[in-house]
């Protein structure tokens, strides 16, 4: 009896399984259906669309609307928009004409329309980390044009595919905008010249200009004041002022449209960065809404003008300000239909710093991801030399990364549009000057040739990778005398890198003798910070309470007031041998400034024991005591 009920059971589970296979099949077939029917649909789309869907369950202007006015050059006509939603064909017109037009006032702030995930999965069809871009960070020290072109051509053979241009101060504004230039701006035959030449060598060149935060070059000025989040720091711009977003329209226009005629732009950088005043002033905290919407608001109202005048462009913006936005939060800001976050972290701590959360997040919601490491000026806001190992393994560690990662919940690997190699010139605004970049070029150069061995591999990063890039380096700096000198390190900590840094100077390339005598300057610094140190609370102190009141013998400070001339001769023979090599690249606003905050202040800590030796020298009778 028994074996009629096994195979009973048997008939069972062999029909419950045949309904599986059938229900998983048709599931396939259906799934293939719609993402078929999604491409077709996507790649008939000329211009991606900003979403025609607007919440306005809320009240009115506090949640949706923002008004600015914006100047047409030559027709005055004017365009305006009530709710979207009831003239739908009128706003896709103008959307899709949106290079010939130009409005009066806009009302809206759009919620993109839902996707899902695999909509983001399926889009990501380039090659990984096509675009290697160079960021140039100009702000308040701008180098030389002509020194900047004689290094495109370089830049080109060792893989770079772009530049990201921070002009910051330094762009030949007009008009209203005039005062914002600085005194030593680019004037623009110079800088059309530079850019013309950059597109000879077939560079993508894309302008970073800040809309947010870091606008200090903007809101430092008295004219602009009125538009600072808070009034003692100008920083971060208030986004509920309606002349805050027409000042950053004009500043974009006039950057886009001078790049427009030498070359056709398909990015353009919007900063959004490091914002460190926001939902604080009472227009802000008026409108009811969280510093994260208010931030989103802002990014969609300067997203949807720059689509609207130059429909062609993709909007570019750091990541930092997103990390913190729950799942759910940053699907429904819309973010993800109209800009490409570009994720920046300058140490060899990927994960660390943006977790597996985030990332999964990001892959999710955009449809395009950019990367950003540091050549330079990321370690330390005073720092001389770029620190060739740390800079090297932030590269490794991002290449790793991107090498390995794959799109959430599949096997596939994760295409990143691009890598920007930063280079950073200051901190912010009113920080002084870091590396310099004629002295960061082996490191740009080091990590470029990096980057291109690592992503022309299929197979893992090895120490053959390694010792092919430092030789090709070394030939591309004539450093023929450390060649072959590349060990395998137990540890791979490529302490090499920092062996290289003390000879460096030995090899060929524009901005040797300035970094020959950088690396001379920074014992000098530790001479005067030690002398500084040791002797303020003994021989110093003792000798200027002393000399106050001309009682001293100058037996006891011999020794002090001799090595005070040695390390202040030094330096000032080295000042005199800086200044001239940084006129090679800068011009003297820079040099001075380097000067006076790098030098200046370690002269005056010997000059200061040399003046006071000076004052009692020929002093041969003194005072009785007390001295008051």
């Amino acid at each position: 009896m028994w074996h009629y009920k096994f195979k009973a059971c048997v008939k069972i589970v062999l029909f419950v399984n045949i309904l599986i296979i059938i229900t998983f099949m048709l599931a396939t077939i259906t799934n293939l259906f719609n993402n078929t029917t999604r491409k077709s649909t996507s790649s008939n789309e000329a211009v991606p669309k900003i979403s025609e869907t607007i919440d306005t369950s809320t009240s009115g202007r506090d949640l949706i609307m923002r008004q600015f006015e914006l100047k047409r050059d030559k027709d005055e006509r004017e365009i305006y928009f009530g709710n979207i939603n009831s003239d739908k064909e009128k706003y896709q017109e103008i959307i899709n004409n949106a290079s010939s037009v130009t409005f009066k006032q806009i009302s809206f702030m759009p919620i993109p329309e839902e996707r899902t995930y695999n909509d983001v999965v399926f889009k990501h069809v380039h090659t990984n980390l096509q675009q290697k871009l160079v960021h140039l960070d100009l702000k308040g020290a701008p180098p030389k044009l002509k020194y900047l072109t004689s290094l495109l051509k370089d830049l080109q053979k060792a893989g770079a595919t772009g530049l990201l241009i921070e002009y910051e101060d330094m762009f030949p504004y007009e008009n209203n905008l005039e005062v914002i230039r600085a005194g030593n701006a680019y004037n623009k035959i110079e800088l059309q010249t530079f850019l013309e030449v950059a597109k000879s060598y077939d560079f993508e060149v894309i302008p970073l200009v800040q809309t947010f935060g870091h606008l200090e070059y903007v809101l430092k000025l008295k004219e602009f004041r009125y538009l600072r989040e808070i009034d003692s720091f100008p920083d971060s711009i208030c986004p509920s002022r309606n002349r805050s977003l027409e000042v950053i329209a004009d500043i974009i226009d006039q950057i886009i449209t001078f790049h427009s005629k030498i070359m056709d732009l398909k990015w353009i950088h919007l900063g959004c960065d490091e914002v460190y005043h926001i939902n604080r002033c009472s227009k802000c905290q008026h409108r009811n809404m969280t510093t994260r919407q208010l931030f989103v608001n802002h990014v969609t109202e300067i997203v949807t003008y720059v689509k609207m005048r130059h429909p062609h462009l993709t909007p570019l913006i750091w990541d930092d300000m997103l990390r913190g936005f729950q799942p759910l939060e940053l699907k429904k800001s819309g973010l993800g239909n109209i800009v490409e976050p570009v994720v920046w972290i300058y140490t060899s701590s990927i994960k660390a710093l943006v977790p597996n959360r985030v990332w999964y997040l990001y892959t999710k919601v955009f449809s395009g991801i950019w990367i950003a490491s540091a050549f330079k000026g990321a370690s330390g806001a005073t720092n001389v030399l770029p620190k060739l190992k740390k800079n090297y393994e932030n590269h490794l560690a991002w290449l790793n990364f991107a090498k390995n990662y794959q799109v959430a919940g599949t096997y596939q690997q994760y295409n990143f549009k691009g890598i920007v190699l930063t280079g950073w010139s200051r901190y912010e605004h009113f920080s002084v000057l870091c590396e310099v970049l004629p002295v960061s070029i082996p490191s740009l150069f080091l990590n470029l040739l990096l980057i291109n061995a690592v992503l022309s591999r299929k197979n893992e990063i090895s120490t053959n990778i390694h010792k092919y890039v430092f030789e090709q380096w070394l030939d591309g700096m004539s450093c023929f005398h450390k060649k072959g000198t590349f060990h395998k390190n137990k540890n791979n900590n490529f302490n090499y890198l920092n062996e290289m840094e003390d000879i460096l100077h030995t090899c060929n390339f524009k901005g040797n003798q300035l970094y020959a005598d950088l690396k001379t300057l920074i014992p000098l610094e530790d001479n005067a910070q030690n002398f500084h140190l040791v002797n303020s609370y003994r021989n110093n102190g003792y000798l200027f309470y002393n000399v106050r009141h001309d009682s001293i013998n100058e037996y006891h400070n011999k020794d002090t007031v001799e090595k005070a001339i040695k390390y202040n001769t030094d330096l000032k023979t080295l000042m005199h041998r800086i200044k001239s090599h940084m006129e090679e690249f800068f011009d003297d606003s820079t040099v001075n400034e380097f000067i006076e905050y790098k030098i200046e202040p370690l002269v005056q800590i010997f000059e200061r024991v040399i003046n006071a030796s000076n004052h009692v020298q020929n002093i041969r009778v003194w005072k009785k005591r007390p001295f008051a």
